[in-house]
């Protein structure tokens, strides 16, 4: 468990909008920042987020709270790996995090898993060094990878006798059912699948070796040139991007990444001093993967293979990274359609780097591609070209750079400019006219008032708690004249309140608060922390004094005393006839009535 300084510490230091942009884009109005929610199916932005007050609210479905709540909710993880998880967001680096206390929590059922991977693993980097290791290090070398870049990536060698490695691994204490549960065996779990090939492997984003690719040394040999682990409990392929780990402080710092087909790319732009790439290892693009580079806060640089599949791909990448708000550019191949890897082997690091620095924006690309590439033909195509363009002309301001991206997309189309304008401006007025339906009647997002409280003493109990989260003196007084509330969260809260009083001694800050309640042990977090966001930041109540603090407590006293009243009538009432039951009920009304003032009359018999 992270120490509640710690935690304070990271939150106070995290700007949560930039937080939360590393994960949904987010728009500035006014003082805050509003986003679609990721917490309900949000069509108009509905959470507002406050970059003074370091928290962020729902208007729609309610969900709020701090930075770290935030990552916890959307990546759906422990409270102690989303503290980390900012941490690593923002920069922020303590030696309070590598603490034994706080290493990485992993489900019980996949640590075996995690100890097998690992030690085989090193059993690959050792096996590399072997004699038998010697055909693939010279396979290495011929691919201009030095003993540095093998160390640094890992690279390792599956001996060719694939019974020996499951069996060391049982040797070691392994059990089967980690050892298959891991996906690198065959034969029924007596073999390595890997075997007789060189082996990189594969690091989930905290920098876990969770599978392996493995790639054949014999060009001759007839099997497939790679073999990928196949998806276990702890490797699932669209979840990961290769060199992710590595490379995410230095694309932060760096300004940009770049996203590549495989992991040879990244060693060789690695080698040319590009540290800052990560590699897709031929799949599309997922929602996670777009998730995961949106956390690096940087410009995508998109190099995928030279071939046609390849650079469809690439726009392909451009459209999801442009619609999850992500900045992007895409490597222009000119006429060298060679991967990075092969243009270091060949012109060496140089000339990598000048190809990787020749960058365009998405729309250019795509119009060099339908202009060159890939000629457009047929109405029905050219149509589909004209319509992808669409949304990115209209959002282009007037002038010579739109003028001159509708005459090359009415070449590549065959349609006259002219045609291509009025397209553009009647997709305009129609997108114009939609946005109006949508926003017509709709309210702009604010801080809710809090429930309209139907008794007096929720009314009394909310004020009370209000006033505590605002004025230290509150909660003496709370201490002093209440002590408990009648209703159970407002009565836990009240508790976080005093234990946050106690240990900082200063004003409570939500999002602080907020952070305690996160990490306490309490079964309704979620509800605990909604109910505290609501009540923070109500505007209805009048401001704090001494005078108002004990008229709340008194009301309090009055209210809890009316209650037990009520349960002894109730008591009182039992077995007795109706009438017997109104002679109670009235005495009962009558006695409130003269407590709160109003005047009574008594009927003569």
């Amino acid at each position: 468990m992270y120490s509640r300084e710690l935690v304070d510490d990271i939150l106070r230091s995290a700007d949560i909008v930039n937080v939360i942009s590393s994960y949904i884009p987010v728009t500035k109005k006014g003082r805050s920042f509003v986003a679609l929610c990721p917490f309900h199916d949000d069509k108009n932005p509905s959470l507002q987020i406050s970059p003074e007050k370091r928290i962020y609210k729902c208007f729609s479905c309610g969900h709020g709270g701090n930075a770290i709540t935030f990552v916890r909710d959307y990546e759906k993880i422990s409270f102690e790996a989303a503290v980390r998880k900012v941490a690593e967001i923002i920069g922020f680096h303590d030696q309070r995090l590598e603490s034994e206390a706080t290493k990485i929590r992993v489900d019980p059922s996949k640590e075996p898993l995690y100890k097998a991977i690992e030690e085989l693993a090193a059993y690959y980097r050792y096996a590399l060094s072997t004699d038998e290791g010697k055909a693939a290090r010279d396979y290495l070398r011929s691919r201009g990878l030095d003993e540095e870049s093998v160390r640094k990536f890992g690279i390792g060698y599956a001996p060719k006798d694939g019974e020996t490695t499951i069996k060391y691994l049982l040797a070691k204490g392994h059990s089967l059912r980690a050892v298959t549960g891991i996906g690198v065996t065959r034969l029924n779990g007596k073999s390595d699948a890997n075997a007789g090939r060189i082996v990189f492997p594969l690091s989930d984003p905290e920098g876990r070796v969770v599978g392996f690719s493995a790639r054949k040394i014999d060009k001759d040999d007839p099997a497939p040139k790679y073999v990928n682990s196949p998806e276990t409990a702890i490797f699932e392929k669209g979840k990961i991007l290769y060199n992710y780990h590595r490379a995410f402080q230095s694309a932060r710092r760096d300004g940009y990444c770049y996203l590549l087909e495989g992991f040879m790319d990244v060693i060789a732009l690695s080698r040319s001093g590009l540290g800052s790439a990560v590699a897709l290892m031929g799949t599309g693009l997922s929602s996670d993967q777009v998730s995961l580079l949106r956390r690096l806060g940087a410009e995508i640089r998109i190099s995928l293979d030279g071939d046609l599949p390849g650079q469809e791909g690439m726009m392909k990448a451009s459209r999801s990274l442009t619609a999850a708000g992500i900045a992007c550019s895409l490597v222009d191949y000119g006429d060298d359609e060679r991967d990075p890897d092969d243009v270091y082997q060949e012109d060496g690091p140089d000339a990598l780097k000048k190809k990787m620095s020749n960058l365009v924006s998405p729309l250019a690309f795509q119009l060099a591609f339908y202009s060159k590439k890939e000629p457009v033909e047929g109405e029905e195509g050219r149509k589909r070209v004209l319509n992808s363009f669409l949304p990115d002309l209209a959002a282009m301001k007037s002038g010579v750079e739109k003028e001159d991206t509708i005459e090359k997309l009415a070449k590549a189309t065959g349609y006259e400019p002219n045609t291509v304008r009025l397209a553009v401006d009647a997709y305009r007025k129609k997108k114009a006219k939609a946005s109006q339906g949508e926003v017509g009647g709709s309210e702009t997002p604010r801080m809710s008032r809090l429930p309209e409280a139907k008794t007096r003493l929720q009314k009394a109990e909310r004020q009370a708690l209000y006033y505590m989260m605002k004025e230290r003196e509150a909660i003496k007084i709370f201490l002093l004249s209440i002590d408990t509330f009648y209703d159970r969260v407002l009565n836990d809260i009240a508790n976080y309140v005093v234990q946050y009083d106690e240990s900082r001694e200063s004003p409570v800050e939500l999002d602080l608060l907020l952070g305690d309640i996160d990490s306490g042990p309490s079964e309704d977090k979620l509800l605990l922390e909604d109910e505290a966001s609501l009540i923070y930041n109500e505007r209805g109540i009048p401001p704090y004094t001494s005078e108002r603090m004990m008229e709340c407590a008194t009301a309090i006293s009055e209210e809890r005393s009316e209650l037990s009243k009520r349960r002894k009538a109730r008591k009182e009432m039992e077995g007795k006839s109706p009438e017997e039951k109104a002679e109670v009920i009235t005495r009962l009304a009558q006695e409130r009535a003269r407590k709160l003032g109003f005047p009574t009359t008594k009927k003569d018999d």
